[in-house]
């Protein structure tokens, strides 16, 4: 009759706690994986929430949970999870023209985000709804030096006051609304990009 030593059930003992505490571990991982990426979602759009279509009217980005539809200019690309720099992003999509390079430069591209904060969020560097519309508020009462290297001015974007930010050749358009901030931002070389920007803006739909 086949019997089993101590030193077996040990071992088997032992064996099954180490599978049951490698499993726990990454089963514990991936819950803390799951509650950081809702929390981060609270903060900002994952790009995840984007979507591309097109029908007679020409191609569109969408995202329905945050309300915002884009009509990507005839001729254009778009990708999401990707920024204007190239690199890979969790929250962004870049709509760009199909001779958009870096280097050498040419063409033009625009990204595009959308904060769910209504304040700074610690750990993010999001600017919240609150803080956009105080700098805007700031903005009015003290007037852009456009020789600055760096200057925030307000504009109007369908109606709604925005935020302009002008840093070197980047510039940066931010629409606060009740709950968001959407966020659009381009290099201004060449000048032709910002006619872009102007036109993406005009036909974006914010309901």
């Amino acid at each position: 009759m086949f019997k089993i030593t101590k030193k077996a059930v040990f071992l088997l003992i032992s064996a099954v706690f180490l599978v049951l505490l490698v499993g726990g571990f990454f089963y514990w991982e991936d819950i803390e994986n799951y509650l950081e990426e809702k929390e981060m979602e609270k903060v900002f759009a994952p790009a995840k929430d984007y979507t591309i279509y097109e029908n007679s009217e020409g191609k569109f980005i969408e995202n329905k949970k945050d309300k915002l539809t884009i009509k990507i200019p005839d001729g254009w690309q778009a990708e999401i999870g990707a920024d204007i720099f190239g690199f890979s992003s969790g929250r962004s999509v870049v709509i760009y023209s199909s001779d958009y390079s870096l280097s050498p430069r040419k063409g033009c591209a625009i990204e595009i985000e959308i904060t769910r904060a209504k304040e700074d969020a610690e750990g993010f560097l999001e600017r919240g709804v609150n803080e956009v519309k105080e700098d805007i508020v700031y903005s009015k009462e003290t007037p852009a030096n456009k020789e600055n290297y760096q200057y925030y001015e307000v504009v109007s974007i369908r109606g709604r006051e925005s935020l302009k930010e002008v840093l070197g050749n980047i510039v940066t358009i931010e629409i606060p609304t009740e709950n968001n901030v959407y966020f659009f931002q381009t290099i201004s070389i060449p000048k032709e990009c910002l006619l872009e920007l102007n036109n993406v803006l005009e036909t974006a739909y914010i309901r």
